[in-house]
């Protein structure tokens, strides 16, 4: 495991307004750091590392709205796969959500809307699906997922900082860090820990970005 760089050393200093130049408190920051960004991605049941040029499939669900589970900055193609796996369709009547873009947000999930044209002032409604057809890995994915580093939305730096300052003022990460000879120090994560871990004020900066409230704005 290593650092994710959703909050760099030096940022989670400054948030906190600690020394950047105490040695010896550095190094628990840096693993506690590491520890409260396995945490963030647990509360909000996705990632928010940088992926560009990252291809995904999901499953058709047969509506118009399709749940990325992730954060998607530019997108690049959506295409309909058929069952073997060959493109049916490129979907040019993609709209990512929510609107307006904002870079510190990023898109959530995808809708699809029905294109009209009027040639010769005759509507005509564009064959292009406006479902997403119901299927198992038939709707691929291409863009850029995440943030880049320091990138990552102002709420989720705090939540790290937070976390970490809550870990080591309470002295708990003595608890979290695991010794190996030769190996030096590393963290101890097991999953369903961020509940107890982190502080209520980190969880609540998390609201936002939690997998499971999206496309509920």
């Amino acid at each position: 495991m290593a650092l994710k760089g959703y909050c760099s050393i030096d940022r989670v200093f400054g948030l906190l307004g600690w020394d950047i130049n105490d040695g010896a408190l550095k190094g628990n920051v840096e693993l506690m750091t590491e520890f409260a960004e396995r945490c963030v991605d647990e509360q909000c049941r996705t990632v928010f590392d940088w992926q560009p040029g990252r291809v995904v499939t999901y499953n058709g669900n047969g509506t118009a709205m399709l749940s990325l589970g992730l954060f998607l900055k530019t997108l690049t193609s959506v295409e309909v796969l058929t069952p073997t796996g060959e493109v049916d369709v490129t979907l040019s009547n993609v709209v990512p959500q929510p609107e307006p873009y904002s870079s510190q947000q990023g898109y959530r999930w995808l809708e699809l809307r029905q294109i009209i044209n009027t040639p010769g002032n005759v509507a005509v409604i564009s064959p292009l699906p406006n479902i997403f057809p119901v299927g198992l890995s038939n709707i691929r994915v291409t863009g850029d997922f995440g943030y880049q580093t320091d990138e990552v939305p102002h709420s989720v730096q705090l939540a790290v900082a937070y976390t970490v300052k809550h870990l080591i003022v309470t002295r708990e990460y003595n608890e979290l860090i695991d010794l190996q000879s030769g190996l030096g120090r590393t963290i101890k994560f097991k999953d369903g820990v961020s509940d107890i871990r982190m502080p209520k004020v980190a969880k609540s900066l998390l609201g936002p970005f939690r997998n499971s409230t999206w496309m509920s704005e």
